[in-house]
């Protein structure tokens, strides 16, 4: 997977709206627009295991990304796996069997999981920038007050995948190519993480959160670990 980081403006930023946003990026990148883009996420917390229950809590989200929109992806977060978070479930499941999938934790099993909240990203955009592609939107809270919560920015690396196929007698590039290679892949990701910092300084904002798919060492995870990293923030917003 290629590079992703997120970014939430909270709504106590004023003078940072999605308009602002918008009219900060087609001002100095000229992008070019890609549509409309969405979000839509549940989340649950597990219900107390007994009376005084303080935590670790467990989070079940419910993800569905306007990007990849025939998935809706299921991740359970349990904050007690301290060795090694990354390996906590994360499934996908077909986009039309969300909302019974919804309504079977909601109703047949309501003694594990109690809903917390729902959030949309409305008026949302996406714009390809280069070899990058940039998606902000406005996060509501869905219910009858569609409560503005702030603004969210990607800034994801638009990787082509591989296809072609290795010939017989033919070995993939850089099966053996040691350690040069290994260092030409960590200056590639860091040049990487570089520009996109650059896309992300002509925003002009200093004090969002972010959250960045990059992990020690210059490495990347998979699909899966950016649904960790969209649900970290859904979780830990404002």
């Amino acid at each position: 997977m290629g590079a992703l980081r997120l970014f939430f403006i909270s709504e106590n930023q004023l003078s940072n709206t999605l308009e602002a946003l918008n009219e900060r990026l087609l001002r100095t990148c000229d992008p070019e627009p890609l549509g409309p883009w969405t979000l839509d996420h549940r989340l649950l917390r597990s219900t107390p295991s007994s009376i005084g229950f303080q935590g670790p809590w467990r989070y079940q989200h419910l993800l569905r990304l306007g990007h990849d929109p025939n998935k809706t992806f299921v991740h359970i977060a349990d904050p007690s796996n301290t060795e090694d978070p990354a390996k906590n479930a994360t499934i996908a499941i077909p986009s039309d069997q969300q909302s019974a999938f919804a309504n079977l934790l909601t109703s047949k099993y309501a003694a594990l999981w109690t809903p917390k909240q729902t959030v949309q990203v409305q008026n949302g955009h996406a714009y390809a920038v280069g070899e990058f592609i940039i998606r902000l939107g406005e996060l509501r809270l869905v219910g009858a007050q569609q409560r503005h919560l702030g603004v969210i920015v990607s800034i994801q690396e638009s990787v082509t995948p591989v296809t072609g196929e290795i010939e017989e007698n033919e070995e993939p590039a850089g099966l053996h190519a040691g350690s040069d290679s290994d260092q030409l892949n960590r200056e590639g990701l860091r040049q990487t993480e570089d520009d996109i910092q650059d896309l992300w300084r002509l925003f002009g904002i200093s004090n969002a959160k972010e959250f960045s798919n990059e992990r020690p060492g210059k490495s990347r995870g998979g699909p899966f670990e950016d649904i960790k990293l969209w649900c970290d923030l859904l979780r830990l917003r404002g």
